[in-house]
């Protein structure tokens, strides 16, 4: 099915059919034409000799049947005339008569015989394609009636032939080289639809490198000049990309905004809080003002992450990331003192916004390094899911674990259920809080998938997640 959804695959049955139709027809046409005329030209000939033999009839009367006389030979000086079985042959024959018949020497003892006709009496010549020769031989005849008044209005029939064999000879020989010079025409042909296809299919081929720099994110743009069919497209496309980009932006723009003009009031509220700890409603105000920074940072991670579905052409390289997150951890809970295995490829780009995937990570990886007792692992394959390449990292420690997740050997299959069940009960992540759903928005922003799984290796919690390396289209 891929070959046929192939333009270079259709182009090339379009043009095979076209033109194998086209030459088909072009050679039973020429082949048709120069039968016709060729046949033409031997009853031209063959009318000749009927005109030569026809005005002997009075020689040939006054001479004895099957006889050829000297003068009539003499007029017919034609040595085919006289070989035998040459091929060509005249016959003269009286119809009152069966045993009045003079024919060439050619002819031998053989003796032309006839169909039934009604038309010999009405003076054209008829023309006999397949009459019997001697030999074998298939002949074309030229026939003649004609009405001697010198004699009590006699009828004498007129014939000459010769062998259809030469014909066909000729036929065949112009068939073959003929098919010869079509099979020419048709290499030209298709060498030269070739190299019309590679033309007109290099702009295509620019475009699709243009749109590839796009999405791996070494070009903002479609650049480049493009014939007047495309070059609205490549406009249109480029302006999209503008709006989606401007868009990215202004979302991530306003979210900071948003942050810093509640970041104040929250510390504020939470200051007050601490300053009045002796009140009764102090223990309250702080609960619902971290609640409240919790949710701010929830919806405007999740505001961000809408944000980046436009980002198309943004990539960041997993290895940098995790580096400086794994860094920042191993600082963060020096006094944990925990035990960090890491093994992933020194380059593996994916897409997504750097920030993005920064937060992603660093929700995951401090969500591990927080319920871990001594270990934490981070492990990351290349991964090919549904068509998509990318790359699957693997984050474990030796904490509790997630209540109630369900064991699995990594299929995608299975990490697949395992994520439904989990976007549909929160309850399965009771340490994590807000910060693994807001790790799973990003997620399917980023067009990947994430599964929470229990670890074989360490005893405790296991997040599995996909991130694709090029741009997934979000389907509907």
């Amino acid at each position: 099915m891929t070959m046929l959804r192939s333009l270079r695959w259709q182009w090339f049955v379009v043009a095979m059919v076209v033109t194998g139709v086209t030459i088909a027809m072009l050679a039973e046409w020429l082949q048709y034409e120069f039968h016709d005329h060729l046949e033409e030209q031997q009853v031209a000939e063959l009318t000749f000799q009927l005109d030569a033999v026809t005005a002997n009839l009075p020689e040939l009367a006054k001479s004895a049947p099957l006889d050829l006389p000297e003068r009539v030979a003499e007029r017919l000086a034609d040595p085919r005339w006289r070989r035998p079985y040459s091929g060509w042959y005249w016959q003269v024959e009286r119809l009152d008569r069966t045993d009045a018949v003079w024919s060439s020497r050619s002819l031998w003892d053989f003796r032309l015989a006839f169909p039934e006709r009604a038309d010999w009496g009405k003076g054209s010549p008829v023309l006999l394609r397949d009459l019997a020769g001697p030999d074998g031989q298939r002949l074309l005849a030229l026939v003649r009636v004609v009405r001697w008044e010198e004699e009590a209005g006699q009828l004498w029939r007129v014939t000459v032939a010769r062998d259809q064999a030469q014909l066909q000879a000729i036929d065949e020989e112009f068939r073959q080289e003929l098919w010869t010079i079509l099979a020419g025409v048709v290499v030209v042909l298709l060498a030269g639809g070739l190299v019309q296809w590679g033309l007109g299919v290099r702009p295509l081929r620019r475009l699709e490198r243009a749109l590839t720099a796009v999405e791996r994110g070494e070009a903002h743009f479609v650049a480049g000049s493009y014939p007047t069919e495309l070059a609205s497209v490549v406009a249109t496309f480029n302006a999209l990309l503008r709006t989606l980009r401007e868009q990215s932006e202004t979302g991530r723009r306003q979210t900071g905004q948003l942050a810093h003009a509640l970041k104040t009031p929250l510390a504020a509220i939470l200051q007050i809080a601490r300053q009045e700890a002796k009140q009764p409603w102090a223990d309250e105000i702080v609960a619902q003002a971290e609640l409240a920074h919790a949710h701010v940072r929830h919806y405007l991670a999740l505001a961000r992450a809408e944000a980046s579905r436009g980002a198309l052409g943004k990539r960041c390289d997993l290895a940098e990331v995790l580096e400086r997150i794994v860094a920042a951890m191993t600082t963060i809970f020096a006094e944990k003192a925990l035990q960090w295995s890491c093994d992933w490829p020194a380059h593996c780009q994916v897409v997504g916004d750097a920030r993005d995937v920064t937060e992603l990570l660093g929700n995951l990886l401090e969500n591990a390094a927080r319920h871990a007792r001594a270990r934490v692992g981070v492990r990351v394959v290349p991964e090919v899911v549904q068509g998509h390449s990318g790359w699957r990292i693997e984050i474990e420690d030796d904490g509790p674990g997630f209540e109630g997740a369900h064991e699995s050997s990594g299929s995608m299959g299975a990490c697949a259920s395992v994520e439904a069940a989990n976007a549909s009960d929160a309850s399965l992540l009771p340490q994590a809080g807000l910060g693994l759903h807001v790790a799973q928005t990003i997620v399917r922003a980023l067009g990947g998938s994430i599964a929470w799984l229990g670890s074989e290796r360490y005893g405790g919690a296991r997040v599995s997640l996909f991130l694709p390396s090029r741009f997934v289209a979000e389907s509907h």
